[in-house]
């Protein structure tokens, strides 16, 4: 599904967030990417994204090589990808359904499918019975249930998440990544990006860990939390 061969990434200051990274992650496979602040964590999962591009490698995400794709593809490509984020991103004056809508509105769905992929998505994370309220009524764990149920509602083959649980308790932090293994249970290929190595210990997923840009370890044992 993810191939890195020799990436690097340069930006225009000079600084290289990413080096020689070379690892590939399987179809239907679910992992984390560790390190620490500045590793370089987000900088991988916007390539991933075609969100930005590599100065230095190839990546290539469900067989497309994305160095070389022109600009007309990339929304098409990113149609296959869901994307969670820490903040949300939602729309504050919207309620929860046209929120987890969206996604399937900017692809043209009729009507008829929005609902009832939307309501499916909700009921997924739980949150059917909110689908009128708008997301300031909601506590920080369900507003994040809410931008799962975004990235999902189009049943994406790669879902990736940027420190999804990052401002959350550690019971709610356990319940979103107890969500994420269930969409992998259904086949999604899943990356989650994310400091919490104590929630990730419990779990039985690969763990890649980055250090000032480099892969360091990408293998199933996994940390004590410490």
């Amino acid at each position: 599904m993810i191939e890195f061969d020799k990436v690097s990434k340069k930006y225009d200051s000079g600084y290289e967030a990413l080096s020689n990274l070379s690892f590939s992650l399987n179809n239907g496979e679910m992992a984390f990417l560790t390190g620490h602040s500045g590793a370089g964590k987000s900088t991988l999962l916007k390539l991933i994204a075609n969100i930005e591009r590599c100065t230095g490698g190839q990546v290539r995400v469900a067989g497309q090589l994305l160095n070389r794709m022109p600009s007309y593809q990339i929304p098409f490509f990113r149609r296959q990808l869901g994307v969670v984020f820490q903040n949300h991103h939602l729309l504050m004056d919207r309620s929860v359904y046209d929120n987890v809508a969206l996604p399937l509105i900017i692809e043209g769905e009729r009507p008829k499918d929005v609902g009832r992929r939307v309501r499916a998505a909700l009921d997924k994370v739980g949150l059917l019975d909110r689908e009128n309220y708008l997301p300031v009524m909601l506590s920080g764990g369900e507003q994040q249930r809410v931008g799962i149920a975004r990235a999902v509602v189009t049943k994406p083959k790669l879902l990736l998440a940027d420190e999804p649980t990052g401002n959350l308790d550690p019971l709610l932090s356990r319940e979103i990544m107890n969500l994420f293994a269930d969409f992998n249970r259904v086949g999604t290929t899943v990356l989650i990006a994310s400091h919490d190595l104590a929630l990730i210990a419990r779990m039985p997923f690969r763990v890649m860990t980055l250090k000032e840009g480099q892969m360091i370890r990408t293998g199933r044992e996994h940390t004590n939390g410490s």
